[in-house]
């Protein structure tokens, strides 16, 4: 995958959808306050409340639900593009302001690797690719976008739902 960029709707079967979205729509889902959208003591940082679960990180399985996610993902993912390792499974929370506020461009790995973002809700929120606003993918509930995230992107958050609420996948 070069800078092309895949969509793919209605990603997950509604069963395999359901059973990601209670899991994070549930009660004893934990969120978990991060500092920095795009980087580290950035001086230019909006500030907002932004939340993450990490679900697996760098070889190392974060949380109880890695099997659960991984098993309906992964075989899903491989059907798309071939996955030699797995670097990250994330799951973003971005809170509602009345505002939409577009963070940082950055890449997520400072070399080539693929991966892709799933988008738990719909909402105005969305993902801009490319360092020239070359293209805007909005969320929508269950749609899958692929893409090389060392290609400069950036998210943001919502202004017509609770929140926007999406989970990245790193991969080799």
């Amino acid at each position: 995958m070069s800078n092309d960029i895949k969509i793919i709707d209605n990603f997950l079967n509604q069963d395999e959808f359901n059973s990601i979205k209670d899991v994070i729509f549930g009660n004893n889902f934990s969120w978990y306050h991060s500092p920095n959208i795009a980087y580290k003591n950035d001086p230019h940082k909006i500030l907002e409340s932004f939340f993450v679960h990490m679900i697996y990180d760098e070889d190392v399985i974060q949380s109880r639900y890695y099997d659960h996610f991984a098993g309906i993902f992964l075989p899903k993912i491989k059907q798309v593009c071939e996955i030699k390792s797995l670097i990250r499974i994330k799951t973003n929370f971005y809170p509602a302001t009345e505002n939409l506020i577009e963070h940082p461009p950055h890449n997520d790995y400072n070399f080539r690797h693929l991966g892709c973002i799933f988008s738990m809700n719909t909402c105005d929120g969305f993902t801009r690719f490319g360092k020239n606003e070359d293209q805007i993918i909005g969320s929508k509930e269950n749609r899958m976008i692929f893409f090389d995230p060392f290609i400069l992107h950036n998210s943001t958050n919502t202004t017509d739902a609770q929140a926007r609420i999406n989970i990245n996948f790193n991969f080799l």
